[in-house]
């Protein structure tokens, strides 16, 4: 049996004969199976399972459990990204204290070197947040702008 979830057509194999679980062909390993997938493909097996051996309640069960924590768990990250970048704006013209490794011309970690900087914004993408520094005065305009990971600032001071 194959599904169309929109983006993506998967097959559904029959379960062995001993095999108690249908397997799910035509995934890579890695692919995460999305709210809308999962429930068109738990419909489609309600649909065509076997009237003389249904699903069993105990797995229905778990399916529906892992959906809702896969859910839960996702909700909790976009939670988790809107404080962060909420704690970022609030650091915006406030001058921050940072730190970076030194490294040697081979690229060992030698030390670190502690740096200050004035949080100009902040920057959002792929997920991460960036806090952009103010250029010091006097500095060309080409030289680009320092961005820093909210995670290596050691100290937070005044306006």
């Amino acid at each position: 049996m194959t599904v169309n979830t929109g983006k993506q057509a998967i097959t559904i194999a029959p379960p062995a004969e001993n095999a108690t679980k249908a397997r799910i062909v035509g995934l890579n390993e890695d692919a995460s199976l999305q709210k809308d997938m999962f429930l068109k493909l738990m419909i489609a097996q309600l649909k065509n399972q076997d009237p003389t051996a249904p699903m069993d309640q105990k797995d229905m069960m778990a399916s529906m459990t892992q959906f809702s924590q896969v859910e839960q768990m996702q909700n909790m990250t976009k939670a988790m990204e809107t404080i962060s970048l909420s704690q970022g704006v609030g650091l915006i013209g406030r001058e921050i204290e940072y730190k970076m490794l030194d490294k040697n011309d081979q690229g060992q970690v030698i030390g670190e070197i502690t740096f200050t900087g004035i949080v100009d914004h902040v920057k959002q993408s792929g997920g991460s947040i960036k806090l952009v520094l103010a250029k010091p005065p006097g500095a060309p305009d080409d030289l680009p702008a320092t961005e820093i990971s909210p995670a290596d600032v050691t100290r937070v001071g005044g306006a």
